[in-house]
């Protein structure tokens, strides 16, 4: 079976790497921190199955709130998160890599905006 797009080429039809569930590995698939219009969590798992069982890197051009990227089980592929929204990325980007003081900043925000 093959899918194809308006406008492309037909493109074979490939075996699922990764069905968003424990099991492989015993690793349960991440949740993204943060919900995004118009994200991807709802399509994932048909996007799984259409991604190949090997690759060499994965480039998540719109990027959003990550559900796809952070869905799949760890591997050592190089793995690019982007985005259009800067302050989007600078946040996936500080939870990664400065993630103590951004919970630090956290802390000064109030639980609520009704309080």
């Amino acid at each position: 079976m093959s899918a194809s797009f308006a406008g492309a080429q037909t493109v074979p039809a490939c075996e699922p790497i990764w069905t968003g569930s424990a099991g492989q590995g015993g690793v349960d698939p991440l949740n993204s921190i943060i919900s995004w219009v118009g994200g991807k969590k709802a399509l994932r798992g048909m996007i799984y199955q259409r991604m190949p069982k090997e690759f060499g890197r994965y480039i998540e051009v719109f990027g959003g709130g990550g559900w796809v990227l952070f869905g799949r089980p760890p591997d050592t592929s190089m793995e690019i998160y982007n985005d259009f929204n800067v302050d989007l990325a600078n946040l996936f980007l500080c939870v990664k890599e400065r993630p103590f003081a951004l919970l630090k900043e956290l802390n000064f925000l109030p639980l609520n905006g009704r309080g």
